[in-house]
């Protein structure tokens, strides 16, 4: 008795002949799997004990997409699976991995972290805190005696710039301070600069000859007076 030729799978190979109590075994090239069964007997009705199997690809564990970002492609032998990073992240690791044979990924699935932004410095005579990744802020603070040139607070934004420039901090400037009549002053108006004053030959100086600017941006004493000519 003979039972019909039958046909290797697509993606397999038999072996084993089709006479009667003969057995044809069933295998799959290297990344696929039997589904059904590895062999079949020729019966003494001239039929098969079962269907040939099919071999179908393997399949690698199903990957999530990362936290912040997306994939796409599928899981099975030879199949890519593609990643990106939404906006204001980076890829860290492989943007495309390969399902292998074994079941097993050419590599792990990435991550995406959030981008940084360029360190940035205290300002001088200032503090600053915060970090420098996607969406953080750094606030900027003077110390006393110094004001905040530009902004309090910047935000590192998604391609990695800040939402502004870091800030100066700049001595803070008090009031003019003006000559007494019948004599002059000389000096500047910022934070601890001095400002001396003198009374024109003849004058007597009443009052401190020299004022500090200080951190509240008032002087340290008012502005003498020169009084009449000295007899």
């Amino acid at each position: 008795v003979q039972c019909s030729l039958l046909t290797a799978p697509n993606n397999g190979g038999m072996n084993g002949g089709n006479n009667y109590q003969d057995v044809v075994t069933f295998s799959c090239n290297l990344g696929y799997e039997i589904v059904g069964s590895s062999s079949v007997t020729c019966q003494a009705d001239a039929t098969w004990s079962n269907n040939v199997p099919t071999c179908t690809r393997v399949q690698c564990p199903a990957l999530q997409s990362p936290t912040n970002g997306g994939s796409s492609g599928s899981n099975y032998y030879q199949d890519v699976m593609s990643f990106t990073c939404d906006s204001g992240y980076e890829l860290d690791g492989s943007a495309t991995i390969t399902c292998q044979a074994d079941r097993t990924w050419t590599d792990s699935a990435p991550s995406c972290p959030r981008v940084q932004c360029p360190a940035l410095q205290s300002p001088t005579n200032g503090g600053s805190s915060g970090s420098n990744y996607y969406q953080d802020v750094m606030s900027f603070t003077c110390d006393s005696g110094y004001e905040l040139d530009g902004s309090a607070t910047i935000t590192c934004q998604a391609d990695r710039t800040w939402s502004d420039s870091a800030p100066r901090c700049p001595r803070v400037q008090c009031p003019v301070l003006s000559s007494p009549v019948n004599g002059i002053s000389s000096g500047s108006n910022f934070y601890q600069d001095v400002v001396t004053s003198t009374c024109d030959l003849g004058y007597n100086l009443a009052g401190d000859s020299s004022s500090t600017c200080q951190a509240d941006q008032t002087w340290s004493s008012n502005t003498p007076s020169c009084n009449g000519r000295i007899q």
